[in-house]
C-alpha cells in the first residue's frame, strides 16, 4: 500500500526517512521508506500503471536532492525501486488529480504548461502519454480553473474542480464544477443542469 501526504515519519518516529510517500507492507505490518527518502514537498495523488506508481502533488525533487527537476509529478518504478522524472521538467505548478487509461496517464492541478515552457495551453489538465513520454493538451485549451479529481468510465473521464468553463473561455462557459471528456471523440461536455452550483473535490 502505497500513501501520500505532508508527512515525515510514523507516529512514533522510529521509522524516519518517509517524507510525503512511504509503503505499507500489509503481510509484514511494516512501514518502509521509498528510495532517496522519498520527496522534498507534498504528494496530493497516487495512480498506478503496470509496476509505474505515478505521483503528484507539490515537489520539486527527491529528498535527498538526487533528482531535480521533477515538476510536482514523477514516477517510481517500484521493482527497481527508482525514481524518474516525466519530460519536459514535469509541470509548473501544483498537481492534485491522475487517472491512467491504458497508455495515457491524466493529470489534473493548477498548472498552465510544462516547467520548461515547452508545452502550452495544458491548463489545468493534460495527457501524458507513457509510451511516447510526451505531453498533450486537451481541446479547447483545458479548463479555466483548477481540477480537483478525476475518475476514469469507460472511454470518458470525469473531472472536477472549480472551474467553470473551458480554458479559451468560449466553448463551453456552463461546466459547472464537473465536466465530462471522452478519449474517443476527443470533445469536452456538459453535465445535465449545467453541472453543479459550488467546487467538486471528489469523484
Amino acid at each position: 500500500l502505497y500513501v501520500g501526504g505532508g508527512f515525515i515519519q510514523t507516529g512514533d518516529g522510529t521509522v524516519t526517512g518517509l517524507n510525503s510517500i512511504a509503503r505499507y507492507d500489509t503481510d509484514a505490518s511494516t512501514w518502509n521508506p521509498l528510495t532517496d527518502d522519498g520527496l522534498f514537498g507534498n504528494v496530493a495523488a497516487l495512480t498506478v500503471s503496470g509496476s509505474d506508481l505515478f505521483v503528484g502533488g507539490s515537489f520539486t525533487q527527491t529528498a535527498t536532492g538526487s533528482l531535480t527537476e521533477l515538476g510536482n509529478i514523477a514516477y517510481y518504478d517500484t521493482i527497481g525501486g527508482t525514481w524518474e522524472s516525466l519530460n519536459n521538467k514535469g509541470l509548473d505548478f501544483l498537481v492534485f488529480a491522475l487517472a491512467v487509461s491504458g497508455d495515457n496517464l491524466f493529470v489534473g492541478g493548477a498548472f498552465s504548461e510544462t516547467g520548461d515552457s515547452g508545452v502550452k495551453d495544458l491548463n489545468k489538465i493534460a495527457r501524458y502519454n507513457i509510451v511516447q513520454k510526451k505531453w498533450n493538451a486537451l481541446p479547447n485549451k483545458g479548463l479555466d480553473d483548477t481540477v480537483y479529481t478525476l475518475a476514469m468510465s469507460g472511454s470518458d473521464l470525469y473531472v472536477g474542480g472549480k472551474f467553470t468553463k473551458t480554458g479559451d473561455g468560449t466553448t463551453h462557459t456552463d461546466l459547472g464544477y464537473i465536466a465530462r471528456y471522452n478519449l474517443i471523440s476527443d470533445t469536452w461536455y456538459v453535465l445535465p443542469k449545467q453541472g453543479l452550483n459550488h467546487y467538486v473535490s471528489s469523484l
